[in-house]
Order: C-alpha cells, then structure tokens, then sequence
C-alpha cells in the first residue's frame, strides 16, 4: 500500500518492518501520529525513507546536510527531498536541524 501525505506514518511503519516489530493495536494513533513509542521520528534508522516521492532517505539528508546543504532549498536541490508531494518538508526540516545541532 501507499501512504501519500503521511510522512510520520509511512516513517514508522517502515521502521515496525524494518525491525520485526509488530504494528500497535491502536492502528489509528500509528497513522495520526499519537503513539509516541511509535511516531518519534527522532530515531528514525538511517535506511528510513523520509521522503517517497524521491526515495530519500535520512542518510541522504544527513550527508546532504554535512555537505553544506544548511536551508531547505540546498538541500532539495542535493537530494529533492520536498519537491515531489511536499508533505515530508517538516520531517526534512526536523531531520536537518538535529543534524546541524549536532
């Protein structure tokens, strides 16, 4: 299936695969973004696609990021992540201020 639109959702969901781990009961709040267990981004692993549009995952953006991408138009132009349905730019955001915290 596609999730178009939910980037928090299809971030998680691809993590429960990606660690063998089963989806919670409650499979509203897994698509809303209200289990926190389950929605933080924050540790999300490097293999997670974070935009589907583009394919781009969170190692594309943290190398995007290390490269010297330091706003959001540098780094869609080094990894078009946010250029297709836009619904990742948050995420994006997210992912490329703890980077530069770091």
């Amino acid at each position: 299936g596609v999730l178009v639109g939910l980037p928090r959702a299809v971030a998680t969901v691809g993590r429960l695969h990606a660690e063998d781990r089963p989806a919670p009961p409650d499979r509203l709040a897994l698509l809303l973004g209200n289990d926190e267990e389950y929605a933080n981004s924050a540790e999300l692993p490097d293999t997670a696609v974070v935009c589907q549009c583009n394919n781009v995952t969170r190692k594309d953006l943290h190398e995007a990021c290390r490269q010297g991408a330091r706003d959001l138009p540098a780094v869609a132009a080094a990894t078009r992540a946010t250029t297709g349905c836009g619904s990742c730019t948050a995420l994006v955001n997210r992912i490329c201020a703890s980077v530069a915290a770091s």
